[in-house]
Order: C-alpha cells, then sequence, then structure tokens
C-alpha cells in the first residue's frame, strides 16, 4: 500500500519535472517588442523572491522526489504525509500549467508581447491587450510553500544516500537558470542576426548569379556584334558619303533663300499693312454696328411710344362720337316725347262732347230730379 502511495509520489515528481520544463520553455521564449525574452531574475510581487529561484526550489525538490523510489525506510513514513505530499504535488503541477497557458495565450492568441512590467508582474501585448500574471506567480509561490514543509518531513527519512546540501544546490541551480536564461537570450539575438545576415547572403548571391546571367548575355551579344562591325563600317561610310551629298544641297538651298530674303522681307511688310488695314476696317465696322444697335433701340422706343399714343388717340375719338350720338338721340326722344304727350290731350279734348253726351243721360237715370 505505502509502494502505491511512493509510485504516486514519484509519478508526480515527473509530472511536475515535465510541467517545470514547459514552463520554463514558454518563459524564455516569449518575447517582447525588444526581442528580449522574460527575465527570470526578476522578483515576485509581495513575495520577494527572483522568479529564477522558485524555480531551482521546484526542481531540486522533483529531483529528490524522484529519487525516493530507491529508499527502503517507507514502513516509517505516516500516510498522513505521503497523501499531503501528493496533494500539495498535484496544486504545484496546476499551477504551474496555468502559467504556461497564460504565456502561451499571450504568444499565439494576442499577437505577442510588446511590453512586461516587472514592477506588477504584467505585460501589454501587441492587440492592445493587459494580461496580469502577477497572481498567477504567488499562486505558484504559495503551492511549493506549502510543498516543501511536507517534502522535508519525509526527505530525511527516504532521503536516498549521498544526498546533496539542498540549499547550496538551490542556490546554484537558481544561479545557473539565470546564466542560462540570459544566455538563452542572448543566444537568440544572435541567432535572429545569423539568420538575417544568412538572408542577405543568399539574395547578395541571387543578385550576383542574376548579373552574371546579363554578362552572359552581354558577352554573346558582343560576341555577334564583332562579326558585323566591318558591315557597319560600309554602310557608315556609304552614310557618310549621302550625308555630304545631302549637306552640298542644303548649301545651295541656303544661298537660294538667301537671295530671296529681301523679296520675303517685303512681302511680310505688305502682310503686315494689310494686317493694319483689316484691323482698322473691323474697328470701323464695330463702332458702326455699335451705333445701328444705338438707332436700333431708339426706334424701338419712338415705336413703343407711338403705338401708346395711337391707342390712347382711338380711345378719346371714339368716346366724343358716341357721346355727340346719345345727345342727338336724346334730343329727338325729348321731342318725340312732347308730341305723344300734345296728342294724348288733343285725343282727349276732342272725345269730351262724347263723353259728357253718353254720360249726362246715365247720370240723370242715377239721380232723377
Amino acid at each position: 500500500m505505502k509502494d502505491d502511495k511512493l509510485k504516486a509520489v514519484t509519478d508526480r515528481a515527473t509530472s511536475i519535472s515535465d510541467a517545470l520544463a514547459k514552463t520554463t520553455r514558454i518563459l524564455t521564449r516569449t518575447r517582447d517588442g525588444k526581442r528580449n525574452s522574460f527575465k527570470l531574475g526578476s522578483i515576485i510581487p509581495d513575495r520577494n523572491e527572483p522568479v529564477s529561484d522558485l524555480l531551482a526550489r521546484i526542481s531540486i525538490i522533483t529531483d529528490q522526489l524522484s529519487s525516493f523510489r530507491k529508499t527502503k525506510n517507507i514502513t516509517i513514513i505516516p500516510d498522513k504525509f505521503l497523501n499531503e505530499l501528493v496533494g500539495q504535488q498535484d496544486n504545484v503541477i496546476q499551477q504551474l500549467q496555468g502559467l504556461e497557458s497564460i504565456f502561451t495565450s499571450m504568444e499565439k492568441d494576442r499577437g505577442g508581447v510588446q511590453s512586461y512590467n516587472y514592477d506588477g508582474f504584467n505585460a501589454t501585448c501587441k492587440n492592445g491587450d493587459n494580461v496580469d500574471f502577477k497572481n498567477n506567480f504567488i499562486l505558484l509561490y504559495d503551492s511549493v510553500d506549502e510543498l516543501t514543509p511536507s517534502f522535508l518531513n519525509v526527505i530525511y527519512v527516504l532521503r536516498p544516500p549521498a544526498s546533496s546540501n539542498l540549499r547550496s544546490t538551490a542556490k546554484n541551480l537558481s544561479e545557473l537558470i539565470s546564466s542560462v536564461s540570459e544566455q538563452l537570450n542572448k543566444a537568440q539575438l544572435a541567432r535572429e542576426e545569423v539568420e538575417k545576415s544568412q538572408r542577405e547572403i543568399i539574395n547578395l548571391i541571387k543578385q550576383i548569379n542574376n548579373e552574371r546571367t546579363e554578362i552572359e548575355r552581354l558577352k554573346n551579344e558582343s560576341a555577334g556584334d564583332r562579326k558585323s562591325i566591318t558591315e557597319y563600317t560600309g554602310e557608315t561610310a556609304e552614310k557618310v558619303s549621302q550625308i555630304n551629298a545631302t549637306h552640298a544641297e542644303a548649301q545651295t538651298l541656303k544661298a537660294t533663300i538667301q537671295s530671296h530674303q529681301a523679296d520675303f522681307e517685303k512681302f511680310q511688310k505688305l502682310l503686315d499693312s494689310r494686317d493694319e488695314q483689316a484691323r482698322d476696317g473691323q474697328k470701323a465696322l464695330n463702332d458702326l454696328i455699335e451705333k445701328f444697335e444705338q438707332q436700333k433701340s431708339s426706334i424701338q422706343e419712338i415705336t413703343e411710344r407711338s403705338e401708346q399714343m395711337l391707342s390712347a388717340a382711338t380711345v378719346t375719338g371714339l368716346a366724343h362720337n358716341f357721346g355727340t350720338l346719345k345727345n342727338e338721340l336724346n334730343t329727338e326722344l325729348e321731342g318725340a316725347k312732347i308730341s305723344f304727350y300734345w296728342g294724348i290731350a288733343a285725343l282727349i279734348a276732342s272725345a269730351s262732347p262724347l263723353f259728357l253726351y253718353v254720360a249726362l243721360p246715365l247720370i240723370a237715370g242715377i239721380f232723377p230730379s
């Protein structure tokens, strides 16, 4: 039964060692914008211990726990110590995996680290996120602190022969981890410089090969050109003869042109005089057009005024004639009305005897005396 528990302790020690190796690799691999990896010598906030010391302590404990499988004193160790040791080992594994997960996320999911803040133990990523890993280091430190007493409870019983001094080993291992981390950082930067130089050399070789190909092409073309130099020389001589003949014709033509230069100048003066006359004529025409436009405006104004006056005169004449006719008709109507009244009066006067003749008997019959 105790052998199974001891096997659980040693198996978890191996798991802690693997998790520690992965965490150390991701810490040294995750670089900031200046290509610097995480500083393992930085102090954990609120715990006052360098990260390298913590990692060294974990490494020594796991190394010692892994060697417990060789012990023969298992029977005198209480089960309680072994059970506590297994539980605390699981806690350390969990904290190491959590720390590894955070740095992996910064490297792969957030575009990498832009800068580290070792005072607050956080990082600004290239995508703008701010990741705080202070609590993760504190939890790892606390889990190792809880593991250490349980480890010491069994170390003096289960420690295998020829075990080394833990304090000096831890110190040396911490210094070694810090030194290796710095050397690894420098080696990484050197490798990047070498790779950059290698890429430049490869590009230079490609450029040299291209230039060599171009040189070969020019060399082949120049070889073909050398074969036709004689032909070019003959053609050149023929062209020179043609040029000389053309030059002689040009000289003759130049002399002819100079002989006609005076005529050209007279003709040019005549053209200038005609241009001047044309400009004067155009100016006179423009003045005439302007006067015509002015007269046209005056005539249009007079026409409009005449139409207005004619319209007014016509209306006045019609009104006067209508008034004259009205007066004449009124006079005739008055005369006819007077004649009509006189006629009625004459008719009444002529009918009066007849009226009396008829009316008197009627009156006598109505009013007998």
